[in-house]
């Protein structure tokens, strides 16, 4: 784990800027690589925000999405967004958790019998040993199609004081109505989400270890059922 040190202020007004362009009422303006990989990218329409989900869970019959918190802004806690993913496919999700302290947020959406989305793969092992300079990829569904562009760790834990909490920094290209979409390390297991980036391209991450922790929250206070 890399030593923690705070951002020049600079960088977080970047961060806060350039974030309100990665949600916007049009959809995703995307551009990367085509992947086959399973289904797991969905955008998140709420509201008057568009942005990206990640299905973090399946559990019975019903998908759990994690976005970021500022995708869903305006809506409470039970109301309802609209989930598009597939080349036509389309749910109603609710919000189910906002964190307190985290730009995150759950949505639990009924999984149907046709879907073809399946949670992302994790591995703690694999995030533990993330490094400085490791290649990541961001994860979106746009245009059609699960779509990548290629990234760069610049640190696995620094605090943002914009955020108020220690994240990832990453260098990568970001594209408008990329809030909330996955962060996957070289291998494809899930590192983060995407929360904010800097003019310079430098990407703020939540990390996986702090999104497992929201549901284990979630969970003990009796929020999942």
């Amino acid at each position: 784990m890399q030593q923690n040190r705070k951002q020049k202020k600079w960088f977080l007004m970047g961060i806060l800027i350039v974030a309100g362009l990665l949600t916007g009422a049009a959809g995703s303006s995307f551009l990367g690589k085509k992947s086959a990989q399973p289904l797991f990218c969905v955008t998140v329409r709420a509201s008057a925000c568009t942005g990206q989900g990640v299905v973090y869970r399946q559990q019975e019959e019903m998908f759990y999405i994690v976005t970021a918190g500022h995708v869903v802004d305006g809506l409470l806690e039970g109301q309802g967004c609209r989930i598009e993913y597939g080349e036509s496919g389309e749910g109603e999700a609710r919000v189910l958790y906002r964190s307190e302290t985290a730009d995150l947020a759950f949505l639990a959406m009924p999984a149907g019998e046709e879907t073809k989305l399946q949670a992302v793969a994790v591995s703690r092992e694999h995030f533990d040993a993330l490094t400085r300079g490791d290649r990541l990829w961001a994860a979106a569904w746009a245009d059609g199609a699960m779509q990548k562009t290629e990234g760069e760790l610049l640190d696995f834990w620094v605090y943002l004081e914009d955020f108020s909490l220690n994240m990832m920094l990453a260098k990568m290209d970001c594209y408008a109505g990329m809030s909330g979409c996955a962060i996957l390390e070289e291998n494809e297991y899930f590192t983060g989400i995407l929360c904010g980036v800097s003019e310079a391209g430098e990407a703020a991450v939540l990390p996986y270890s702090i999104i497992e922790s929201e549901w284990i929250q979630m969970v003990e206070r009796g929020i999942l059922k």
